[in-house]
């Protein structure tokens, strides 16, 4: 079954906690965890030059597993159940010489109409940076972003410290708008304001298309706000008020278009609406501790200003990406709907890693064939049978009919690894063996204008309790908990984290062990408490050595990542590299440090490299450069190859480490090894997960 689960990931991007069906109602049954469907809607797959077939009654589209009469060409939905005509071009159809889309699950279909307009990005940035260098960093990240768009694109500009100023490119001599950044802007204010300037009768004149305007003109505009900053006192930064001015600018000028917003920061909101932070630096930016007592002023206030401004920003199909190189909190967990509702990308470099935050933007921004890898204006639509759709995650905002009534969801902007979840119930009791279909239709925008509609279909089969249990994906179902744990969660909801966490646990071994001397799981079941385990001690959960921001960060990735990149933040990847021994993965446990061997860490953020205390020696030593000993430099080119493709495939990029047994940074990977070996090898108070699983079987039995 688990080939099977990683092939189906790989070929339609898409997995499910359950793959058997239950055969009872799933609220009779109680399922401690629910039936679960992660779907990656931007993953590539074959892309097909023409039209879907719909059928007329129910709108699903055609798939693999419709019945067709060869004879009459004729398909029969298997939502519906209602016959559909084949159009005149599928005449030659037959048993041998099936259409792609009948023998796919997943396909892409290039639609002949096109968008109306061309994609429109708009920077917002920052200029309240701290010092030269950090300057700097700003300017290279905004310079190879802006390189990377179409140059067919539309692009506009808007700075912004104690005021915002809006810049015009069009005029023959280029003007800038100043504007106060203590008020909150509306759509009809700035009509209002702009219908009284018969210069600018337009708001058109602040967009131009990218090719028109040279980098080095466009940063140009970005002088560091020229404000003093008095003693005792933070910079006065108008982030919520610069966003409101942007969002309403645009709704003027595109409405379900493809639109992306760059929001480049450097620090707290200080100033206007949405402030997170005071002036006074005697006053501390507010703090996880903080939030949970009730003590931090601006958050409730900041919160319900931003969740305001997401919903009008996912109404209009924009969409957000926030990037940020900073050693402060910028207000990220006050801003999280704004990426949560819009699939927007944060990229936090906190270390202001020059790399690192260059890297990233230049990934967040590239091409393939002259086409932007980010899609635009993601519409999703399902259709289920045996199944009923209950909730989603991750899926922005209602799309609605003409009639006001919800026929989907809509995402301003997808990436190559964008990951939502659904959440489905089966409600009537089945037979054995019965078929569920689900089908996922996405449509979005490419940034070439080009329209693609892309289709999953899903069959799972019904059976009994032991059939179901081996259907059981413990990757899927460990994500889908952790989202439904944390996604779109205050920190004040965190107080009983741990304990709610724990009490579905035991919900699901008393659900699914099997109790004579010794409670065991079925083979399919067995790794899920070592999940959990490592769940209950990932950042996500332990938030008391994080900021806010650092919390809504990762929880924002696990919550858009496809289910192994969100597992690696859960329970990292170790892997052993061994001049003796075939490269293979070994436990996230403290007695696989071993001393001839060289460790591959993968926690998303950190690639490292560990060489154990022998393969150390020999390195200073100088034994890897002698020929005779060359399968040792095979063994340590191995696992820095492997570590270099991982750091240029993943966005954001990650921190690369190498280290050795007592180097400074073995904290890293000693921080997350389960430490059954205590003392020597890893000092810690943790309990290990031998002593944790014990436990959890003691509370199961007893209650």
């Amino acid at each position: 079954m688990e080939e099977a689960i990683h092939e189906i990931e790989k070929n339609d991007g898409l997995r499910m906690t359950w793959n058997v069906l239950p055969i009872v109602d799933t609220e009779e049954l109680r399922l401690p965890i629910p039936i679960g469907v992660l779907y990656s809607p931007h993953q590539q797959c074959e892309m097909l030059e023409y039209e879907p077939i719909f059928c007329l009654t129910c709108r699903s589209i055609l798939n693999p597993y419709t019945t067709v009469d060869y004879n009459t060409k004729e398909w029969t939905c298997i939502f519906c159940n209602k016959k559909n005509h084949l159009p005149p071009h599928y005449r030659d159809i037959s048993p041998e010489s099936l259409p792609n889309e009948m023998i796919s699950c997943t396909t892409e279909y290039l639609l002949t109409r096109e968008s109306t307009f061309q994609p429109t990005f708009f920077f917002v940035v920052d200029m309240c940076t701290f010092d030269e260098q950090r300057y700097n960093l700003l300017i290279d990240g905004i310079r190879i972003t802006y390189n990377g768009l179409p140059d067919e694109s539309t692009v506009g500009l808007i700075t912004y410290g104690t005021n915002i100023n809006l810049f015009d490119f069009q005029s023959e001599i280029k003007r800038t708008f100043i504007f106060s950044g203590g008020r909150n802007y509306e759509k009809k204010t700035l009509e209002k304001y702009f219908k009284d300037d018969k210069a600018n009768t337009q708001f058109l004149s602040f967009v131009f298309t990218k090719k028109t305007v040279d980098v080095n003109d466009f940063v140009k505009m970005m002088e560091r706000d020229p404000f003093p900053v008095r003693s005792g006192l933070r910079q006065i930064r108008c982030t919520g008020s610069a966003l409101s001015f942007a969002v309403s600018l645009l709704e003027s000028v595109v409405h379900d278009a493809a639109t992306k917003i760059f929001l480049f920061t450097e620090g707290p909101i200080t100033f206007g609406p949405g402030i997170m932070a005071s002036l006074n630096l005697k006053e501390n930016i507010r703090s996880g501790n903080d939030i949970l007592r009730g003590k931090a002023k601006y958050v409730r206030e900041s919160k319900r200003y931003f969740d305001g401004l997401a919903k009008r920003m996912a109404n209009l199909g924009m969409s957000i990406d926030i990037l940020s190189a900073t050693l402060n909190d910028i207000g990220l967990y006050e801003m999280q709907s704004l990426i949560d509702l819009t699939g927007g990308l944060v990229i936090m470099a906190q270390d202001f890693d020059h790399d690192i935050f260059t890297t990233s933007c230049e990934k967040n921004v590239r091409s393939k064939n002259g086409v932007m890898e980010m899609v635009f204006n993601a519409k999703f639509k399902i259709q289920t049978k045996g199944l009923t759709y209950k909730s989603g995650i991750g899926l922005g905002s209602p799309l609605l009919n003409q009639k006001n009534e919800q026929i989907g969801w809509k995402l301003g902007s997808l990436h190559r690894n964008s990951n939502v979840g659904f959440i489905f119930d089966c409600k009537a009791n089945r037979r054995e063996d019965q078929v569920g279909y689900i089908q996922i239709i996405t449509q979005y925008q490419q940034s070439d204008r080009k329209l693609i509609t892309r289709v999953t279909t899903a069959a799972r089969v019904f059976g009994k309790l032991q059939k179901f249990k081996q259907g059981f994906d413990q990757e899927a179902a460990l994500i889908l908990q952790a989202r439904m744990f944390t996604f779109g969660t205050h920190l004040e909801e965190d107080l009983d984290l741990v304990r709610r966490i724990d009490r579905s646990l035991i919900h699901f071994v008393k659900k699914f062990g099997e109790s004579n001397n010794h409670l065991k799981l079925s083979s399919s079941m067995t790794l899920y408490p070592n999940f959990i385990y490592f769940l209950r001690r990932s950042l996500l959960v332990q938030t008391e050595t994080n900021s806010p921001d650092e919390t809504s960060y990762y929880r924002n990735i696990v919550t858009r990542e496809p289910v192994t990149n969100a597992m690696t933040m859960i329970y990292p990847t170790l892997t052993a590299f061994s001049y003796q021994d075939e490269t293979k993965p070994v436990p996230m446990d403290a007695k696989s440090l071993q001393p001839d061997i060289i460790l591959l860490l993968d926690t998303f953020h950190n690639v490292l490299i560990w060489k154990g205390e022998h393969i150390n020696q020999w390195i200073q030593e100088g034994y890897h450069e002698k020929e005779e000993y060359k399968f040792l430099k095979d063994c340590i080119d191995e696992a820095e190859k492997r570590a270099k493709k991982l750091v240029e495939e993943r966005l954001p990029t990650p921190q690369f480490t190498s280290t050795e047994r007592y180097g400074s940074q073995e904290r890293i990977l000693l921080a997350k090894v389960n430490p059954s070996i205590k003392g020597q090898v890893v000092v810690t108070d943790d309990i290990d997960y031998a002593a944790f699983y014990d436990f959890l079987c003691k509370i199961v039995k007893n209650n």
